[in-house]
């Protein structure tokens, strides 16, 4: 009942963290998430999983780093005392958004 908190990580070639920021965008929005602010400066991505008539939102952080042409993208899901969540539920989640990164391409 202390609440949890679960990441991810990924490392993709080629991709900046601008253009990370804009592929997360929709592809938290198709899952309902809303987007808050996002500071390309420091790599920091606030969003949430909106209140509902039975649950109170739910942050999701996403910090991103550069090291040289690797990105480093986390995602945090927490969870506040007394809501609970399956682990494979959010595993899944968190896991399928981060696979979704594309490398950016050259032409």
């Amino acid at each position: 009942m202390n609440g949890a908190a679960f990441s991810a990580r990924i490392q993709v070639e080629g991709l900046s963290i601008e253009r990370a920021f804009s592929q997360l965008r929709p592809i938290l929005a198709r899952e309902g998430i809303k987007t808050l602010s996002t500071d390309l400066n420091l790599g920091v991505m606030k969003a949430e999983n909106p209140a509902t008539a039975f649950q109170r939102a739910l942050p999701i952080d996403v910090f991103a780093s550069m090291d040289g042409n690797l990105l480093n993208v986390e995602m945090i899901f927490t969870l506040p005392s007394g809501v609970g969540a399956s682990k494979d539920t959010v595993k899944g989640y968190l896991c399928g958004a981060l696979n979704q990164l594309l490398p950016q391409t050259t032409k």
